[in-house]
């Protein structure tokens, strides 16, 4: 029976913790971000957990137009209320893609004839309609996406870094470690989080006090430092002896 209710307990925790990840996020406010080349989905308030940051400053209310990309995130009520909206299509299209439940995602999908046709959609004008607003739409929402010319390495750890900062802040997670980063790409995440925080702010990515831990050339000069420390320790005290 305990281990009943421990696994009850256990159930319900991880419950909360997905409604609090979710209720959290507005599914209308998604980013989708072009990283020379790669793509990336986050949220902007995930962008914006630096306050006064270069980053928090590109996503700010103030400078921020919501992306057509959030088409993606669409429930069928939208999807149904979006065909609605296009002139020339009946009523009926709509109550038809409603029935269905069709997505955002499976709508910038159903860019071809006989998709449409299939899901029951049998005018041939209202077809061709659909057909090619669909196409805009997808086109519309493949070139939405914010680009961010940096390294997508390197931009990447920034990124999961906010997400577990942002973890932390709705209290899902203990605590927020600074990004492990490859030696070989040390010299440029750095220079990537200057430009994003500049100043102060860059010591919350860049953890000083361990770089010479998994830096072995930063290793061998600390240990030369102290051989040559030492040695001249000893020679002073040779020298008083001698006096």
């Amino acid at each position: 029976l305990r281990q009943v209710e421990r696994t009850e307990t256990s159930l319900e925790e991880e419950c909360s913790f997905v409604d609090t990840l979710f209720i959290s996020n507005d599914c209308n406010d998604l980013v989708k971000l072009n990283v020379c080349g790669t793509t990336m989905m986050t949220h902007r308030s995930t962008l914006r957990q630096v306050k006064d940051s270069v980053l928090a400053s590109q996503f700010d209310d103030s400078k921020w137009t919501q992306q057509v990309a959030s088409v993606e995130t669409w429930t069928p009520a939208e999807v149904a209320g979006w065909v609605r909206s296009l002139n020339g299509v009946p009523d009926d299209a709509a109550e038809i893609f409603e029935k269905n439940e069709v997505t955002g995602v499976e709508l910038i999908n159903l860019g071809n004839d006989e998709r449409l046709y299939k899901l029951g959609i049998t005018r041939p004008g209202t077809v061709g309609i659909l057909s090619n607003q669909i196409t805009d739409l997808r086109k519309a929402s493949e070139d939405s996406a914010s680009l961010i010319e940096h390294s997508p390495y390197c931009f990447g750890k920034i990124l999961d870094y906010l997400r577990t900062k942002r973890l932390h802040s709705l209290n899902l997670i203990d605590k927020v470690q600074c990004p492990v980063v490859d030696d070989s790409q040390k010299e440029r995440f750095e220079k990537v989080v200057s430009y994003f925080f500049p100043g102060s702010q860059v010591n919350e990515f860049i953890h000083k006090g361990t770089e010479d831990k998994s830096n072995p050339k930063m290793r061998k000069r600390k240990r030369k430092r102290t051989e040559d420390s030492s040695d001249s320790e000893y020679s002073d005290s040779s020298d008083s002896e001698s006096d």
